[in-house]
């Protein structure tokens, strides 16, 4: 196995560095029922207000990118080898990508992430169905752990079926699956931060 320092170190901090640094301050951290609940404000357009996260996916789809070129298998060797090592390091640096200190507890959600290690990994007509019917059952639960099984799923069957190596789409699905094991073992919710917009109260003027 042949590894390019010079990229490889570069993308593993690029991996881990924590998402918690990435995120504005002074947000609220909200479960997937509270985002879709009618009575908050940002249930329409939490999405949108987040650019760090879709920006922070961007950050570990070229980490990942980057970390999956450096490897390179040996004349004769295996290229499973390789992927179990990736799948270490991204399972690894999933950890840092969920904790946060704004709330004991509350885990981020990793959307981004294994949304990115979806795209990168598994061509694109196994993810893009994968990643479809996963937010399908998000949005139909209403819960994050309906995505993160769902996807899971999804990404053996489609991967293995589709073009991806069985080896790969197992690691892929290791990683959805993760987060729901972490979250149930240290007892949190996973959320993820918005934007809470200050609510303007009308006073009543006196009589």
């Amino acid at each position: 196995m042949t590894i390019a320092w010079g990229i490889f170190l570069p993308s593993v901090v690029l991996l881990y560095y924590p998402a918690e640094r990435i995120m504005p301050t002074g947000q609220k951290l909200r479960t997937y029922s509270q985002l879709s609940d009618p009575a908050q404000r940002h249930r329409h357009s939490w999405w949108r207000w987040q650019p760090a996260l879709w920006a922070d996916a961007l950050r570990i789809a070229a980490a990942v990118w980057l970390l999956n070129f450096s490897i390179v298998p040996a004349a004769g060797e295996s290229r499973a080898l390789v992927i179990v090592l990736l799948g270490g390091l991204l399972m690894l640096a999933l950890i840092p990508q969920m904790v946060t200190r704004r709330k004991p507890d509350a885990m981020f959600a990793p959307v981004g992430y294994v949304l990115a290690v979806l795209f990168v990994l598994l061509p694109l007509s196994a993810a893009l169905p994968a990643a479809v019917l996963g937010i399908v059952g998000l949005m139909a639960i209403r819960d994050f752990t309906a995505f993160f099984i769902g996807g899971g799923l999804m990404s053996v069957l489609l991967g293995y079926f589709l073009g991806g190596s069985l080896v790969t789409s197992c690691m892929v699905a290791a990683i959805f699956a993760l987060p729901v094991v972490l979250s149930a073992m240290f007892r949190c919710k996973l959320v993820l931060p918005v934007r809470v917009g200050s609510v303007t109260i009308a006073v009543a003027p006196p009589r």
